[in-house]
C-alpha cells in the first residue's frame, strides 16, 4: 500500500483498472454519468475513492475534454465560484495530484473529499 489513500482493495482494483484501461477505450471522466452538473463544469462519482482517509469522494471535472492549460476564461471563473459557494456545504477538501502521477492527465479534473472523523 505505501504511500496510497487507497485501502489494498481499492488500490488492487485501481492498479488493474490502469493496467487494462488504454486510450483507445476513450476517455473514463467523459464517459461517466453526472450526479450534478453546472455550466462548464460535472460532478462525477469517483470509482477508486481515497477511502483510506475519505467518506465522500467525488470529482469535479470540465464538461469539454481539456487540461487545466486550456481552461477558458469562463471556465476558470466557474471553478473559483464553485470553491467559493457550491462546494462548500458538501466537500471539505479539494484535492490534486500532481501531474506525474495523475492517472488522466489530459481531462482536467479535481477530487473533491470529505475525511474521516479519525483523521
Amino acid at each position: 500500500m505505501g504511500h496510497s489513500l487507497r485501502t489494498a482493495k481499492t488500490n488492487t482494483d485501481y492498479t488493474k483498472w490502469r493496467n487494462t484501461n488504454t486510450s483507445s477505450d476513450g476517455c473514463v471522466l467523459c464517459q461517466k454519468i453526472s450526479l450534478r452538473e453546472f455550466t462548464h463544469w460535472r460532478l462525477i462519482a469517483n470509482d477508486f475513492p481515497y477511502d483510506r482517509i475519505v467518506d465522500k469522494h467525488d470529482m469535479l471535472v470540465t464538461k469539454i475534454h481539456k487540461t487545466e492549460a486550456e481552461l477558458s476564461k469562463e471556465e476558470q471563473i466557474e471553478l473559483f465560484n464553485l470553491k467559493q459557494h457550491e462546494l462548500n456545504d458538501t466537500y471539505e477538501y479539494i484535492i490534486e495530484p500532481l501531474l506525474s502521477i495523475k492517472s488522466i492527465p489530459d481531462h482536467f479534473h479535481l477530487h473533491l473529499a470529505t475525511v474521516k472523523k479519525e483523521f
